[in-house]
């Protein structure tokens, strides 16, 4: 996302014009963010890595992620899920206020806020898993000795044929794609 201000200017004219010509595609679709978390998942332990995505998965179902289901709220107005989001409410207004008094989030960029606020919380959740104070299964609780994962390699020749079948379909499809 460097430099900021031309990478901020150019999300910001992608949601614009999508506003305008094309208001029924949600926009949040090319922030790339998704539920899913890829820094929970574990390389010592890749079969605990489906449990933990579908978990991941069935939490942005619970929370009304709209890529994955079109319910708004399938608790139903579940106290504890009110409660919870207005702590969350509170907490995430109290973080853009601070943001804010840095001069917005360009320059709180530009000072190297986001960064240290990055940095700091990777070193406490780093902290945390060490000290066992938050449980990772497999990582630092409840491991196994179960043997390693093979991992599948892909035949360099099949990737360079694969690449090649792929630029000639675009090469024969390029008129349609650029309608």
């Amino acid at each position: 996302m460097y430099p900021p201000r031309p990478s901020i200017r150019l999300i910001s004219d992608i949601f614009a014009f999508c506003s305008k010509d094309v208001p029924y595609w949600n926009t949040i679709s090319i922030s790339g963010y998704r539920q899913t978390a890829g820094m929970t998942l574990l390389a010592q332990q890749p079969m605990v890595n489906v449990v933990r995505v579908a978990m991941q998965a069935l939490a942005a179902v619970l929370g009304g992620c709209q890529s994955v289901t079109d319910f708004v709220d399938p608790l139903g107005g579940s106290y504890v899920v009110e409660a919870l989001t207005t702590r969350l409410e509170q907490a995430a207004r109290e973080y853009i206020r601070r943001v804010d008094d840095l001069g917005g989030m360009v320059s709180a960029i530009e000072q190297g806020y986001v960064q240290r606020e990055i940095q700091a919380a990777a070193y406490r959740y780093q902290l945390e898993i060490e000290e066992k104070k938050r449980v990772i299964v497999g990582l630092n609780e409840f491991t196994s000795e179960s043997p390693p994962v093979t991992v599948v390699k892909i035949d360099p020749r099949i990737e360079r044929e694969q690449a090649e079948r792929t630029r000639a379909w675009r090469a024969e499809h390029t008129e349609i794609l650029t309608i």
